[in-house]
């Protein structure tokens, strides 16, 4: 019997050389056909993600090598803490 993989698990796997994951989970639709539009957002420590399945844009804090980021609602949206605050 196979354990459930949360999405955690899957952003994990799927980091790119440059630090960034592949396909990050879209914080609208929760879709995973997402892809990287530009490794610099609005902020240096922030990358953008497109995402395919509802075609937002949104953008992916980067919180430290291995951490796996944070997903932010969108250019306007408000930011979350690092993990685990």
């Amino acid at each position: 019997m196979s354990t459930p993989r949360s999405a955690t698990d899957e952003l994990s796997r799927s980091i790119t050389p440059g630090g960034l994951p592949d396909t990050p989970p879209c914080p609208f639709c929760e879709g995973t056909r997402t892809e990287l539009q530009s490794a610099f957002g609005s902020q240096l420590s922030v990358a953008t993600y497109w995402c395919r399945d509802c075609r937002s844009p949104f953008e992916f804090m980067k919180w430290g090598a291995g951490s796996g980021g944070n997903a932010v609602e969108g250019p306007g949206g408000e930011p979350g803490g690092p993990p685990g605050a």
